[in-house]
């Protein structure tokens, strides 16, 4: 097995934070232009909304699908970068040294006692929900338009310069708006944009596969990952409180054979493990001899967490270790 340099770990990990900061600028410029088109929209000097998508003659229909195009491309674009920085982490996880700190990091963040665990899918949904948010709003106002009679909107938009005009004759009287629409040149434009609406609605499942792969295949790698290359520590300990039996009980010691130190204390009911999984050379012997798949087997085996820790102490950086217990 490969394992990577210091160096080279060092060059991912600039890679990863490279990416992650690339997409923390991408999104801001999203959110800022958000910002801006929705002050524009809804600001004092704007144009209606359909003079807007109606003008020039109704092919103004395109833009909006333009933009709905854009939000599609750009929640791809984000969901990509993710899976590349899942990506680079996942190989420094899988071809680091078992005891590098890179390896503990990772265990520690998909721990109960990550402080960042729930919030992470939450924040990571958001981001691609926002731009999924906005398409699907343009979405809704177009199939509301294509639905609606031509000749129906040209009655719209004249309402529309009626109120926003009303200009006179010489003689005083007022002169009725005009707009430069047919009815049935309308209806030839959007019949036409209807079709594109809907390839433009199809576009929509690459998100939803990207978020597809960015969940599910992604969290089965780390999973494999963890188990082949992880560390064997757990985290999980660290969360549990103790039930008053477990308080009652812990007056079983162990020492490190031969030298006496003290390692910790453990229940009865962990002892009882101990002796139904460890073998004994008499029914008097109170020591073991234990290695790294010693403390394997007793874990899959159904030891207790706070046992394993004990264990993993006695043992430490060591090939194996005598202990006893009193």
């Amino acid at each position: 097995m490969y394992w990577l340099t210091k160096e080279e770990l060092e060059a991912l990990r600039a890679e990863f934070q490279e990416k992650e900061r690339e997409i923390q600028r991408y999104i801001g410029v999203y959110l800022s232009g958000l910002v801006l088109v929705t002050g524009w929209i809804i600001g004092p000097q704007s144009t209606p909304v359909l003079k807007m998508v109606l003008g020039n003659s109704g092919y103004n229909v395109y833009a909006v699908l333009v933009i709905i195009s854009l939000n599609v491309l750009f929640t791809c674009f984000l969901i990509y970068k993710s899976l590349i920085v899942h990506e680079i982490t996942q190989f420094m996880t899988y071809q680091s040294k078992p005891d590098s700190g890179f390896k503990y990091w990772e265990k520690w963040r998909r721990s109960p006692m990550s402080a960042t665990k729930l919030a992470r899918p939450i924040y990571t949904a958001l981001l691609a929900v926002l731009p999924i948010a906005v398409s699907i709003l343009l979405m809704y106002g177009l199939w509301k338009l294509f639905h609606s009679d031509s000749q129906s909107l040209i009655d719209q938009l004249e309402r529309i310069e009626s109120s926003a005009s009303t200009p006179v004759t010489p003689t005083g009287q007022l002169t009725p708006p005009k707009v430069h629409l047919d009815a049935g040149q309308l209806g030839s434009v959007l019949s036409i944009a209807w079709i594109w609406y809907w390839i433009v609605a199809g576009f929509h499942i690459l998100p939803a596969l990207f978020f597809y792969w960015n969940w599910i295949p992604n969290d089965r790698r780390w999973k494999k990952i963890n188990r082949l290359r992880g560390p064997n520590v757990s985290y999980d300990d660290l969360d549990e409180q103790p039930t008053p039996d477990e308080k009652s009980d812990s007056k079983v010691k162990l020492y490190h054979k031969g030298t006496g130190q003290f390692i910790g204390s453990i229940t009865q009911s962990d002892l009882d493990f101990l002796l139904n999984h460890l073998e004994e050379d008499s029914e008097t012997d109170r020591d073991y001899h234990i290695t790294s798949n010693t403390l394997e087997a007793l874990e899959q085996a159904g030891a207790s967490h706070p046992l394993m820790k004990t264990l993993r102490k006695a043992l430490g950086k060591q090939s194996y270790a005598d202990i006893e217990w009193h």
